[in-house]
């Protein structure tokens, strides 16, 4: 079974910080900026330290917008978003790697993945929470009528 951890977070703060590394890791990929990609990195890596309520990009939403956009918050599980930050730490330390140290055509490419799966975070569907849960719940649902 899952360690279920509720904690409830702003829904616009949340879809900011999603939002924003998606983007950052798209204009990185799309002017080859370097630097983008270990601004990312830094944020994945305070967001997993931090937890999800101290994020970096959702105080800057509740510092900046928080007060001006009201909006709801959202239940979220804690320690599945903790765990999908420590993947996103992961995969953007590699990038950095490659990217600096070792093969920077394929580290672009390796970016270009990475920003897909980012995009697909952003949208709703965030891969490492849900790898989380089916691993840990042992109900891996692929397929709706089977459910």
């Amino acid at each position: 079974m899952i360690k279920y951890t509720p904690v409830e977070v702003s829904k616009a703060a949340f879809a900011f910080c999603r939002y924003i590394v998606a983007i950052l890791l798209l204009f990185a990929f799309l002017f080859k900026i370097k630097i983008l990609v270990v601004l990312v990195f830094v944020i994945m890596l305070f967001s997993f330290i931090f937890k999800v309520q101290k994020a970096p990009l959702i105080l800057t939403y509740n510092l900046l917008f928080g007060k001006l956009f009201k909006s709801d918050d959202v239940l979220i599980n804690e320690t599945s978003i903790r765990f999908a930050h420590g993947v996103g730490t992961l995969f953007s330390l590699i990038g950095v790697v490659w990217l600096y140290g070792f093969y920077e055509i394929g580290g672009w490419y390796y970016i270009l993945g990475f920003t897909l799966l980012k995009v697909l975070s952003a949208l709703g569907f965030c891969p490492a929470g849900k790898l989380y849960e089916c691993t840990l719940n042992g109900n891996c649902c692929v397929r709706k009528k089977t459910c």
